[in-house]
């Protein structure tokens, strides 16, 4: 048996020097190969070039130009080397020095200034720094090429997945980065049975971006494997818990405990029947054919990855066909916070304009954001589905009462409809106040809330007011 050695040795770093004196040149040449280095040098600007391009700018670890040069000059092919590869270090050699060339240098991005005659040690010094910048800026540079793959990857996934069936899904996603810890995917598990799992994954950094991957595999591969989701997220629970904090931490890669935020959706569309879990995430909303709309729950479970016992939050139950769910991360209300605003008049703005940036106050989102409306088959057209915009419950002697409630509708509603007349506007918040408030004195007398609810259905410019269980008001605009 014949062995075969392979030998991988990294290649030496390689300057480039540029000086049109020999002498100097040769000075600069025999400093750097003593130093390790490998050294390749030109008489001139254009020769520098034509090395540069042919070799390419990646074969290069630094570059000495002499300032006062026939041709081109060292300060002119420095602005060149900027534009063409700017994770290139350059360090300026010259003669003349004085303060004004100094400044031009490094504004020009010089690494580093040295005047001749040149110190060996000096030289030695600042050509160390020099390459240590150009192999610190292209890891960077790496690091941020992989983020705009693993984002646009991000996008093309939760874009173009398709459960199939008739299931109608839609996703609007707008990473606070290029990449990020949110992500949805739907699959299909059996002949009438569906599965949709929305993620969110604490941090924003690559490793939140790998994390929430992971753990969609994982979902899908044990819920293949005839494995309960309760029974999937308990295991992921004690995963990140015993596992991946343990090592992250020791690694020190890992400031706080990384955590997933994940609700899922079961579908069987043979019994009709939807089975939600929510750990972490905000409450999913259910609408009806008329717009009526309620939370599924009245709270959700805890992340995975907090407490060693985690609680789920389970709920089943047979829906209408014309029945949505309107799924969320906490990006949506952490911005509804900020703007005083109800979380679902931005996720309607983003409903409206199909996923398109045109929402300025997403600029404004300190987090990843991420809505998705599930639609079973037979469901109605978006031209007679009412869109909730707020959606809450009020009690007397509830802090803030009726004056910040109607300041924050109508927040709301200026921010989910821009251009909505001030008459219309006026009309409904007067006469949802003058109900809301008969409404909140008969819920109190039965020791409950009163459920509030707005919706608009833009196609046929219709605003519809709920007050407890019944549609109060509609009008147009």
């Amino acid at each position: 048996m014949n062995n075969t050695n392979i030998n991988i040795t990294p290649r030496r770093q390689r300057l480039l020097v540029v000086d049109d004196d020999f002498t100097s040149r040769e000075f600069l040449r025999l400093v750097l190969e003593q130093s390790g280095y490998e050294v390749v040098a030109e008489d001139g600007g254009h020769s520098a070039q034509q090395q540069l391009l042919a070799a390419g700018f990646g074969a290069f670890d630094g570059v000495l130009l002499d300032q006062q040069m026939p041709g081109i000059s060292g300060l002119e092919l420095l602005g060149w080397l900027e534009g063409m590869a700017p994770d290139l270090s350059v360090i300026i050699v010259s003669a003349a020095g004085g303060k004004h060339l100094v400044t031009s240098a490094l504004r020009g991005g010089a690494a580093d200034f040295i005047e001749k005659p040149v110190n060996a040690r000096q030289l030695r010094e600042s050509v160390a720094r020099a390459v240590a910048l150009t192999q610190n800026r292209r890891r960077i540079q790496q690091v941020e090429l992989a983020v705009k793959e693993l984002g646009r990857a991000q996008q093309w996934m939760i874009q173009s997945q398709q459960a199939g069936g008739g299931l109608k899904v839609e996703r609007y996603f707008h990473p606070k980065l290029e990449a990020g810890g949110d992500s949805f995917s739907q699959f299909k598990i059996g002949p009438d049975h569906y599965f949709c799992l929305l993620t969110d994954v604490s941090g924003h950094d690559l490793q939140a971006a790998y994390l929430s991957a992971y753990f969609q595999g994982v979902v899908r591969g044990m819920l293949q494997c005839g494995a309960a989701v309760a029974d999937i997220f308990g295991s992921f629970n004690r995963y990140l818990i015993e596992e991946w904090n343990q090592s992250s931490r020791m690694a020190g890669t890992l400031a706080v405990n990384a955590s997933v935020a994940a609700c899922s959706v079961a579908i069987d569309l043979k019994l009709r029947s939807v089975s939600i879990f929510s750990c972490g995430t905000p409450v999913p909303v259910r609408v009806n054919a008329g717009g009526g709309a309620s939370r599924v729950a009245e709270q959700g479970g805890c992340s995975l990855g907090w407490f060693p016992h985690f609680t789920e939050m389970p709920v089943g139950g047979v829906v209408a066909e014309d029945e949505r769910f309107l799924l969320r991360t906490d990006g949506i209300d952490d911005l509804a916070d900020k703007l005083g605003v109800d979380p679902l008049s931005i996720a309607y703005r983003l409903w409206c304009q199909r996923g398109q940036r045109g929402l300025p106050e997403l600029n404004e989102a300190d987090d990843d954001i991420l809505l998705t409306i599930i639609q079973l088959p037979g469901g109605k057209a978006d031209a007679d589905f009412f869109f909730p915009v707020v959606l809450d419950q009020y009690r007397s002697g509830q802090d803030g009462g009726i004056d910040e409630w109607e300041s924050a509708w109508r927040r709301s509603l200026r921010l989910a409809q821009p251009g909505l007349p001030e008459a219309a506007q006026n009309h409904l918040l007067t006469a949802a106040r003058t109900a809301v408030l008969a409404g909140v004195a008969q819920a109190e007398a039965r020791a409950g809330a009163l459920k509030f609810q707005i919706s608009i259905q833009p196609q046929q410019r219709k605003l519809r007011v709920w007050v407890a269980e019944a549609k109060g008001l509609e009008f147009d605009y």
